[in-house]
């Protein structure tokens, strides 16, 4: 299937909006990623962009690319005519700000620059709860360095379909958000407190299966991709 690029320009207050009413957000939660999930779902369904990720500028609006099977006619269509006043108030201007271009065919050999924004997790063997990559390390007596347990996490998540000749850990923060339990209590939205690495990485990759590579486009690269992770964007490599 034909992979596109998808840019979309939302109203942040309107956004805001249609997730206090909905519920959807606490005023000191520092990512938008899972109220912009559900606007997505709920707008779009099953033909919302995924992986994205947003970008948000003081006094602009909110910025948001991704990568989908369906052009943006397509999710125009979709907003017209299934979305609620609410949801459809997000893109007020569809016809200009849902835009997408067909994303071209990576030969093999080819060299690219790449940036991501990630959260570096696994999964504890006995639990199966979430857990930073670098804790898990630690808990495992491995006494590497942050940058190095990240680095090494993104190599494995790449796959086959790249190969690596530049990589570095271009930014790191513990991230504090929320997420909404469900079934709420006495019929009260409820949320529990979570605390995450988020991971910018950048460098260079050439491309080693031409199909691999466009599936890993298509997937997106580690945990919570439905929620602002795992976009791998593609830059002209260094001269």
């Amino acid at each position: 299937m034909t992979l596109h690029m998808v840019e979309m320009h939302l109203d942040a207050k309107a956004l805001l909006d249609m997730l206090r009413r909905k519920n959807l957000l606490r005023d000191d939660d520092e990512d938008l990623g899972y109220g912009v999930h559900a606007w997505l779902r709920e707008a779009f369904g099953s033909i919302a962009p995924q992986p994205w990720r947003l970008w948000a500028a003081q006094g602009r609006p909110l910025r948001l690319l991704g990568y989908s099977h369906h052009p943006a006619e397509e999710l125009r269509q979709a907003l017209r005519e299934f979305a609620s006043p609410s949801l459809a108030a997000v893109v007020p201007d569809p016809e200009h700000n849902i835009q997408s271009k067909i994303l071209p065919k990576w030969e093999k050999g080819r060299r690219l620059g790449f940036e991501v924004l990630t959260v570096p997790l696994g999964r504890k063997s006995s639990s199966r709860v979430e857990k930073d990559a670098y804790l898990m390390a630690l808990d495992r007596g491995q006494p590497s360095s942050r940058d190095e347990v990240y680095r090494a996490w993104l190599l494995r998540q790449m796959g086959q379909g790249v190969r690596i000749y530049r990589l570095e850990l271009a930014g790191f923060r513990l991230l504090k958000t929320y997420r909404r339990r469900h079934g709420p209590a006495n019929g009260k939205p409820t949320f529990h407190r979570l605390t995450r690495p988020q991971a910018l990485f950048r460098g260079e990759l050439e491309v080693a299966d031409p199909i691999s590579f466009e599936n890993l486009l298509a997937k997106g690269v580690g945990r919570h991709k439905a929620f602002g992770y795992g976009m791998l964007l593609l830059r002209p490599p260094r001269s």
